[in-house]
């Protein structure tokens, strides 16, 4: 095959011999080196394939044998090539074909986002472009893969690693988003852990101060829970001196949860009115073409979305096309009934629970209840909830004061 493929590239011709000294002229050509390939014969005559530049070298064989070989067809890339300059455009066409295929081998046309989960493939894109000018259609050469590192650092500070790679016409960018809990450092001066709620003590973790409360305590809103005057004894147990410090932990406390909220069960119901739709044309971030129609003297809506052909659905390239829809509407007002009130209460407090969720509060149990007075509602949301409910209370001079005076330090 690959021999066949170097004879196309070289050029070769076809020719007959239809003399009676043909076995003479074979052995000349042997002797001079000259080769023949895939000989046969058909109806006395014998077809040979023989080089382009070989042919050039059979006149001493042709006076001695006079055996003229006829050309009956002339094959290659050279025989290709004499037919194309004769037909210019054709040659023109290649050569911008060619020279838009290498343009195109130049640029990113492709970005694929891996280990993102809060952190979507399409944020993502959307810094890249606004932030770093980096979208589909971008010379690759001035795409800088630790620049872009640093920046997206910069932008997420919850993504703890990020790689960006470059790889023939694609840009692989993998993120390792962070899930640690941050360490609870409070404040820089001495101070205490006081509780944030009232409720039973479940679990205490002490990293610095001297813990006031034990598991299955009752404590109030404001209570002490971890000091942060350690005390300094000698080595008969003595109290030397009390040295304040940052209290540091975490004091777990089940407390009751009391959601409440008043809203009004009016509302502005829309009907459509109209639509007219637009669009506009994008080459390499500049506007060619703007088409946005517009209402006068009514509300509308504009909801707009790019249509990228099935081929091209995960490249990005420099012609964008966005259309636009243009909704005009009326307002009517309406009241929600108690059934519609009660599940948007409760898909609110829902959401509310899940927040909850995000910051690490444990939800034990919860019920909502949902109270219609006139053209108002009043939602209400109980439950039971642990977390980490404290604060932080700078310790006084004062309380420093009592406490050496106690322990007989007068200095």
């Amino acid at each position: 095959m690959f021999s066949k493929l170097v004879l196309f590239f070289k050029g070769y011709l076809i020719i007959s011999l239809k003399e009676t000294v043909k076995e003479r002229f074979f052995n000349l050509c042997k002797a001079k080196e000259i080769e023949i390939i895939d000989t046969i014969m058909i109806n006395q005559s014998i077809y040979c394939k023989m080089k382009l530049k070989d042919y050039w070298k059979i006149r001493p064989v042709v006076k001695k044998t006079k055996c003229l070989p006829r050309i009956e067809k002339k094959r290659g890339f050279p025989f290709v090539c004499r037919k194309m300059l004769k037909r210019k455009g054709i040659m023109l066409g290649c050569f911008f074909g060619v020279f838009i295929l290498w343009q195109m081998t130049q640029r990113i046309w492709y970005t694929q986002v891996q280990g993102g989960f809060v952190h979507t493939r399409e944020q993502i894109l959307t810094t890249l472009e606004n932030e770093m000018k980096i979208f589909g259609g971008t010379n690759k050469y001035i795409v800088n893969c630790k620049d872009i590192e640093t920046k997206i650092r910069l932008i997420y500070p919850q993504i703890g690693w990020v790689s960006v790679e470059k790889r023939g016409c694609n840009l692989y960018i993998r993120l390792n988003e962070s899930s640690m809990p941050q360490t609870e450092t409070g404040p820089e001066n001495s101070s205490h852990i006081i509780a944030e709620r009232s409720g039973i003590v479940k679990r205490i973790e002490v990293l610095s101060g001297i813990a006031t409360v034990k598991e299955g305590d009752v404590v109030q809103k404001g209570d002490l829970l971890i000091s942060g005057i350690v005390p300094v004894v000698g080595d008969y147990d003595e109290l030397i001196y009390n040295n304040p410090v940052g209290a540091k932990g975490k004091v777990w406390i089940e407390t009751e949860l009391l959601y409440q909220k008043t809203g009004s069960l009016l509302y502005e119901k829309k009907i459509e009115k109209g639509q007219k739709t637009g669009c506009e044309i994008f080459w390499d971030q500049r506007k060619i073409f703007s088409y946005i129609p517009r209402y006068s003297g009514v509300k509308y809506d504009i909801m707009e979305y790019d249509i990228v052909p099935f081929c091209f659905r995960d490249y990005q390239a420099p012609l964008r096309v966005r259309f636009y829809e243009l909704t005009a509407y009326e307002t009517e007002p309406k009241q929600w009934i108690k059934e519609e009130a009660k599940q948007m209460a409760e898909t609110e407090f829902s959401l509310f629970l899940e927040d909850l969720k995000m910051q690490g509060i444990h939800v034990m149990n919860s019920e909502v209840s949902v109270e219609c007075i006139g053209t108002s509602y009043r939602l209400t949301g109980t439950g039971i909830i642990c977390g980490n409910f404290i604060s932080y209370q700078e310790i006084e001079q004062e309380e420093l004061i009592k406490q050496d005076e106690y322990s007989g330090n007068h200095s």
